[in-house]
């Protein structure tokens, strides 16, 4: 049974915009992931007396945590973008077949040096985003024993005077006047 190749055309690039558009909604979830654990970290760096161990401890187990979500987001970033650019190297051999020509169908195949140029010019957004993400999840724990560690150990307590928590904030109760 012979093909229509605009068909089979179609059909590709429709395959094509649908990945990435599954691409935006795993990067927008990952997004979504990340921010809420380092809410949460920041939440206990915030609050944080610097006088227990167990915030550094939580923040740590979470940094694990977010760390191996970080990773496994960039692997599947990288993952779709190998089938994407099988799909899209796909796309170009149709585009020349005879068919597609004469209709004018050579979008692929005109963007794909400027694809490629800027692939290997520089990182994306999302590889950006990830590096500073995993950056942040080592910092907040590690601040934070540095700052514990400055508090509890006396020989340190010269530098706790730069680190100091934030002070309580005063009651919205009313007061009476006398």
């Amino acid at each position: 049974m012979p093909y229509d190749e605009f068909d089979v055309y179609k059909t590709a690039l429709d395959d094509a915009n649908e990945l990435l558009r599954r691409r935006g909604d795993a990067d927008n979830l990952y997004v979504g992931i990340v921010t809420l654990i380092l809410t949460g970290e920041a939440y206990l760096f915030v609050t944080s007396q610097f006088d227990s161990w167990l915030p550094v401890i939580v923040t740590a187990a979470a940094s694990l945590v977010g760390l191996a979500i970080v990773r496994r987001w960039s692997q599947g970033f990288a993952e779709i973008s190998r089938i994407l650019d099988k799909r899209f190297e796909f796309l170009r051999k149709l585009e020349a077949t005879e068919t597609l020509q004469r209709i004018g169908a050579t979008a692929f195949t005109e963007e794909y040096p400027i694809y490629t140029r800027t692939r290997r010019k520089r990182r994306g957004l999302n590889s950006y985003l990830q590096w500073v993400f995993g950056l942040v999840f080592v910092l907040i724990p590690l601040f934070l024993a540095l700052a514990t560690l400055a508090r509890v150990t006396p020989e340190l307590q010269p530098l706790y005077y730069f680190i100091q928590p934030l002070p309580a904030l005063p009651s919205l109760a009313p007061t009476t006047l006398p």
